[in-house]
């Protein structure tokens, strides 16, 4: 007999919000959808308990990511619209 793997529950952000301190829930309210959804993602892989416990970390980590980023040299290549002429 073949057994099948169940998938775990997925944790929703939106449902976790609500145990989260104000200041965190601002933060996540004016997250993109990318970012929410790259937020969510963390949230899944370290638990809810743990997200809670470390969002400043985790908020943290992604403003770093995100400014990482914004400073790489080929976004303001691809940003610029220079790669189109």
């Amino acid at each position: 007999m073949m057994m099948i793997e169940s998938k775990p529950e997925t944790i929703s952000l939106t449902t976790t919000l609500s145990k989260l301190p104000a200041e965190a829930q601002l933060w996540i309210m004016c997250l993109t959808p990318a970012q929410f959804g790259e937020i969510e993602i963390i949230l899944n892989i370290v638990g809810e308990n743990n997200f809670i416990k470390h969002w400043r970390t985790h908020k943290e980590d992604q403003e770093k990511l995100e400014d990482d980023f914004r400073r790489w040299p080929i976004c303001e290549y691809l940003t610029d619209g220079s790669y189109l002429r």
